[in-house]
């Protein structure tokens, strides 16, 4: 039987800068008109835990 925790944890941080959006979208109606808008950060954070166990 092996001994120690058997769990984990983990955690993950990205950062993506910002971007902006045109003024058209293409997409299943064609081209439509959409509003411009812009994002100044994307930041995105993933925690996660797991535990095991055995029978």
């Amino acid at each position: 039987m092996k001994r120690g925790f058997p769990g984990g944890l983990d955690a993950l941080v990205s950062y993506a800068g910002g971007f902006e959006t045109g003024n058209t979208r293409f997409g299943n109606l064609d081209t439509t008109p959409i509003n411009p808008y812009e994002i100044d950060r994307v930041l995105r954070v993933n925690l996660g835990a797991s535990i095991r166990f055995a029978f």
